[in-house]
């Protein structure tokens, strides 16, 4: 490996001696810490349900013990299929507690890829919150497994059970608890805690699989970075299928023996919830920061023009400061921003505001953190300095982002070629983000050698395989997908023949339109074009690479580009 510029983050006060050897282990301390504290929160009935760490871990027992009467054993594969709610953390603990492995899948994948994925983990057991995500993944070919399903709600298939019940039932077995001690001495941190799926270059979802070192690493990265304590209440408004929210957020919440509330399900119920929790910290993306800042600018201008003159002036700004802290919650300490990079103009923005956002970068294959911005050290427009015991190196001519640390993956899931590409024989891991270091020794991330395109909702798009799908239409010539730090990806077509074909002429915008949706419908909703553009000159072949040629037609059509995102 080349040389280049590194930056390396500091010891953790705790020796390596004294930290939990296991995920279910770091949860289990803050319970013994604490047993009658607040660990989860949710709403339920038109009102508030929580349970106590003591209530919450004894859960966790009778459920891991319920799963190994079901013929769930170490090393196992459970898939969890579901939405963010206190049974996703108790289910996802108490595999783990079994030494069995996590695999949390997205539900909103589409059918056909959960086919995929489930062939290719081969689980011993499925756990789906309710019947329309069974039917999802039946209707994707999954049936042919002869599934073992246990539901968090109840299901319709014959013979299952919910995971209350399976719970439950081990509540009454004679020398559970003995054997749920023996079960959780024996995880150690190289065992496998969980695979994770992430997108590849090619359109192939790539299994990062993660050990229990690794996840709790950085779960202790991210307190030690940002300190919590018991007192602290996270707002969970992200998918728990995703290491950001599941890693750095829930279990590094949990772990410091903090509160997490899930919110509503609903986007437009979030503001409520922030309103009634007070949440005092809350992981999010881009994508809500950008909506937040929208309703507060329309706000803002639907006052009189008096009143914008004075906020303008800065005189109304103590008023305009107070109104976002109560809507807010008023307790709020910071937003952690994180999944996709933060536009500059909303961190000033909201900074103008007194209201800090703590950007952070990670990856999947990282489970997830690797850098972050410190509360009283934040530098708006990099993500932060390295977290503990991990380094970060930039390297010299591609200026590709290196890193290397306790975090770092094992490798993908029966992926020798790919892994022995990525993670060099010293253990340092190739992002494939390009990224620079300020003074100061903070991150910057400044653009991608995978080609990739990454949402402001923290959702990841492979274009190539979209791409080829759309020039499969007769009216298609080339396809250039695009939308980088958008809330939704776009294209840019060169029809067929050119804008001058003839027989006819070129074909409407309408008709394009109606050959992307044709082509796109199996690949998920956010990886489906929504926005449509025509460009008046070919978009050619070169450079090869699929970045080279965004980075081209970006620069070539700016207008194009500009019109398609309005």
């Amino acid at each position: 490996m080349t040389g280049g510029r590194t930056a390396v983050g500091g010891r953790y006060a705790v020796p390596t001696a004294q930290r939990p050897q296991s995920v279910p282990e770091l949860i289990g301390r803050a319970a013994e810490r604490d047993p009658h504290h607040e660990a989860l929160r949710w709403k339920a009935d038109g009102g508030w349900s929580s349970l106590s760490y003591a209530q919450m871990w004894e859960q966790v027992r009778a459920t891991t013990m319920g799963l190994r009467s079901l013929g769930v054993g170490p090393g196992d594969r459970v898939v969890i299929l579901a939405r963010s709610r206190p049974e996703w953390v108790i289910a996802d603990l108490a595999v783990m507690a079994l030494g069995a492995v996590s695999c949390p899948l997205q539900p909103s994948e589409p059918p056909g890829r959960l086919q995929a994925l489930m062939r290719r983990l081969a689980p011993r057991l499925v756990i789906v919150e309710n019947d329309h995500l069974l039917h999802r993944l039946l209707r994707g070919g999954a049936g042919g497994l002869d599934l073992a399903v246990v539901g968090m709600e109840p299901l319709a298939r014959a013979g299952s059970r919910t995971l209350a019940e399976v719970a439950s039932a081990m509540n009454r077995s004679p020398g559970a608890a003995a054997a749920w001690d023996v079960a959780l001495a024996s995880i150690g941190r190289d065992r496998v805690a969980t695979i994770v799926h992430t997108m590849g270059e090619e359109g192939e979802p790539r299994g990062a699989v993660l050990t229990h070192g690794n996840v709790v690493h950085a779960a202790l990265a991210s307190t030690e970075a940002i300190p919590l304590t018991s007192g602290d209440v996270l707002l969970s408004v992200l998918p728990l299928s995703h290491m950001f929210e599941r890693g750095s957020a829930v279990l590094a919440t949990l772990g410091a023996g903090a509160t997490v509330v899930f919110a509503d399900r609903s986007v437009e119920g979030w503001a409520s919830d922030m309103a009634e929790v007070g949440p005092t910290v809350m992981c999010v993306i881009p994508f809500f920061l950008q909506q937040l800042e929208r309703g507060i600018r329309e706000q803002v201008a639907r006052q009189p023009a008096w009143a914008r003159a004075l906020l303008r002036a800065g005189v109304g700004r103590r008023q305009v400061r107070a109104s976002v802290r109560r809507a807010l919650g008023r307790r709020l300490r910071f937003f952690v921003s994180g999944g996709a990079p933060l536009p500059e103009g909303t961190a000033r923005f909201f900074d103008a505001l007194g209201v800090q956002i703590l950007q952070g970068y990670g990856l999947t294959e990282t489970a997830p953190l690797l850098a972050v911005n410190r509360p009283g050290a934040n530098r708006i427009g990099t993500v932060g300095p390295p977290v503990a015991e991990t380094e970060i190196r930039i390297e010299a001519g591609t200026g590709e982002v290196l890193a290397r640390g306790p975090q770092v993956m094992t490798g993908y899931l029966d992926l020798p070629e790919v892994n022995a590409r990525l993670i060099e024989p010293d253990g340092w891991f190739h992002t494939g983000d390009r990224g620079s270091f300020d003074d100061a020794g903070h991150l910057r991330i400044t653009g991608r050698v995978k080609n990739l395109i990454v949402l402001s909702t923290g959702k990841k798009v492979t274009p190539a395989p979209i791409e080829r799908a759309i020039e499969a239409s007769p009216l298609i010539e080339r396809a250039v997908m695009l939308g980088d730090w958008q809330d939704q990806v776009g294209v840019l077509l060169w029809p067929a023949g050119g804008p001058d074909a003839g027989g006819g002429g070129p074909p409407s915008l309408d008709a394009l339109r109606h050959d992307v949706e044709r082509l796109t419908t199996d690949f998920a909703t956010f990886e489906r074009p929504r926005r449509i553009g025509v460009v008046s000159a070919p978009i050619g072949e070169a450079p090869s690479d699929g970045v080279g040629r965004r980075q081209l037609v970006v620069a070539r059509f700016a207008e194009e580009v500009a019109a398609l995102f309005g």
